[in-house]
Order: C-alpha cells, then sequence, then structure tokens
C-alpha cells in the first residue's frame, strides 16, 4: 500500500541542481532544470534507498524517509517531484509486475491523497519489478488533477531514471 512506503524528497549535503551520476548506479541522471538527491544506494536499515528529482528547490530540512515534507507540500503551478524507493525483487518473482526502462506514467494510478500531503497536491503511483529491483514510484503535481503538460514534463524525468537490469 503507497501509504505504507517509506521514501522522501531531501537534501543533505548533495549539491541541487546537475550531479554526476553513474550510468550503472541507479538513480535518475542529470538534467537541466531538475535538482536530485537520494539516500544512496545503500542507506541505513530499515530505510530503503530513495531517489527523487524535482524541478523545484528540494528543501534542505525535508528527511530522508519522509514524503510529507515541504518540498512535496509546497508544490505549486507546474512543481513536480518523484519519488522512487528501491526494494529487492521477490526471489520467487511474484510481487509487482514487470516493466521495462523507461516506465510510463500513463502506467500510473492517480491516488486519492498520500497521508501527510497536502489535498491540493495530485500525486500518481506505480509499483514495478524491472531487474532485480522492485520499485514503487510516487509523482506529485502542484496542482489536483495534474495538467498534461505536468505529466508531460515528468515523463521526461522519468525516462532519465537508470535502474541496473542484471
Amino acid at each position: 500500500m503507497a501509504g505504507v512506503l517509506v521514501c522522501g524528497a531531501i537534501a543533505l549535503a548533495l549539491t541541487l541542481g546537475l550531479s554526476a551520476h553513474s550510468a550503472n548506479a541507479p538513480g535518475f541522471s542529470a538534467a537541466e532544470g531538475w535538482n536530485t538527491t537520494s539516500t544512496g544506494i545503500d542507506p541505513a536499515p530499515p530505510q530503503a534507498p530513495v531517489f527523487v528529482a524535482s524541478n523545484v528547490p528540494i528543501d534542505p530540512q525535508d528527511d530522508v524517509g519522509s514524503i510529507d515534507g515541504t518540498t512535496v507540500n509546497g508544490l505549486s503551478g507546474d512543481g513536480v517531484v518523484i519519488v522512487v524507493t528501491l526494494f529487492p525483487r521477490n526471489p520467487d518473482g511474484s510481487g509487482y509486475p514487470p516493466r521495462s526502462l523507461p516506465l510510463q506514467l500513463s502506467d500510473a494510478t492517480l491516488e486519492d491523497g498520500f497521508e501527510g500531503v497536502s489535498t491540493s497536491i495530485a500525486d500518481e503511483s506505480q509499483q514495478a519489478s524491472v531487474g532485480n529491483s522492485d520499485l514503487d514510484v510516487m509523482a506529485f503535481f502542484g496542482t489536483t488533477p495534474p495538467t498534461q503538460a505536468q505529466l508531460a514534463t515528468a515523463q521526461t524525468e522519468l525516462d532519465r531514471l537508470v535502474i541496473p537490469t542484471s
């Protein structure tokens, strides 16, 4: 269930804006106009790895593992925040539906609110199994419902998501 996800929009000691990203590491590739941050691939348990991309500045007060922070709740207009939480794939292959990259927002479900997030913020969620990983993907938008322009902007960034497939 989406309400149980541990994911967040955060900024720690990372530089906002364009950042280096290894093609073999999970996360978002750098793009002009987007801010990215993450917990890294191996955060302290019980935190799962979280990767965040936002076309608005990420508030440095937002914590890892919490999406109800200032960045998401402060979205307005064309604002978009995408949060991806990465889990090891279920060994028996059950669980999330298999998908390939790039993930498509058209496969996501428009949710009816997310605990701790303002009702003025639209959120779409998707679960996917990619390579050896299960992913919870949440996209937050500054308008409800999201505009076609916001959806296109979010899809362009989601196209930059890198998840190793082996």
